[in-house]
């Protein structure tokens, strides 16, 4: 139980902040594949939806919403990366991923069982 809370305290004093690096950092990678040679469609078709529907409210739906949208472009432009297979935009998704693995790690905390070594 101690850990759940501890792990929920974490969340609830970042959780906003991070989605909106996390933000930040997937939308800049999608418009950084979206100017290169390996532009889509579907990239194309994300950052149009991102810009209609984002909002810079700081509510937590909000907040959500926009992390959503701009997962979608980060997602389009994963999958052009990876088809074209660049390996320096690769490295550069691989940044966002672990900036996300990180703020992940720092919500789970370590778990330990009762009774288990």
């Amino acid at each position: 139980l101690e850990n759940v809370l501890r792990n929920c305290a974490t969340r609830a004093a970042h959780e906003i902040a991070w989605m909106r690096d996390e933000t930040e950092q997937m939308i800049g990678f999608a418009h950084r594949v979206a100017a290169s040679e390996f532009a889509t469609p579907a990239i194309a078709g994300a950052l149009d939806a991102f810009r209609a529907g984002r909002s810079d409210s700081l509510h937590l739906d909000d907040v959500a919403r926009t992390y959503s949208l701009a997962g979608h472009c980060f997602s389009a432009a994963i999958d052009a990366v990876m088809a074209a297979g660049d390996d320096d935009l690769h490295l550069a998704a691989r940044e966002v991923l672990t900036t996300r693995l990180e703020h992940e790690t720092q919500i789970m905390g370590e778990w330990s069982f009762v009774g288990r070594a």
